[in-house]
C-alpha cells in the first residue's frame, strides 16, 4: 500500500483539508500514469479535417474530427485519460479521509499555497 497525503485549499472561502489516501501500489502506478499521458506535445498535433459525420444517432448536426475534438492531445484526454483516471480514484481499493484544518493551519503547513493562490488570483 502507498499512502498519499495532500492539502486542499480554498482560497476564496479560506477553507482547507487535508486528505490521506491509501492506494494499492499498482493502481497508484496506473493513476500516475492516466494523469500523464495527456502531454503538452500532443495538443499540437491537430486532427484531420475528414468528412463530416455524424457523432449521436440523435443529433442532425454533422462534424469533422477536428471540429468536434480539436487535437490528438484532446482525444487522448477525452477517451483515454480521463476515464482511466477517474475510474482510479472510483476504485473501492482507494481509501481517501479528509479532516478539516483552518486555512491559517494550512498556511502553516505550506507557505506556497499563498504565493500559488495569488498568482492564480492575477491569472483571473
Amino acid at each position: 500500500m502507498i499512502r498519499d497525503w495532500g492539502i486542499w485549499t480554498n482560497s476564496v472561502y479560506k477553507t482547507a483539508n487535508v486528505e490521506l489516501e491509501e492506494w494499492p501500489v499498482w493502481l497508484f502506478c496506473l493513476s500516475w500514469l492516466a494523469g500523464h499521458l495527456d502531454r503538452k506535445w500532443m495538443f499540437k498535433i491537430g486532427l484531420p479535417n475528414w468528412p463530416k459525420i455524424r457523432w449521436f444517432k440523435d443529433e442532425d448536426q454533422k462534424y469533422t474530427p477536428k471540429e468536434w475534438l480539436g487535437t490528438f492531445g484532446d482525444l487522448v484526454f477525452y477517451y483515454i485519460s480521463n476515464p482511466l483516471e477517474t475510474w482510479c480514484y472510483e476504485h473501492p481499493k482507494r481509501v481517501s479521509r479528509m479532516v478539516a484544518i483552518t486555512y491559517d493551519q494550512a498556511l502553516e503547513i505550506d507557505p506556497s499555497i499563498k504565493e500559488w493562490n495569488d498568482r492564480l488570483d492575477r491569472s483571473e
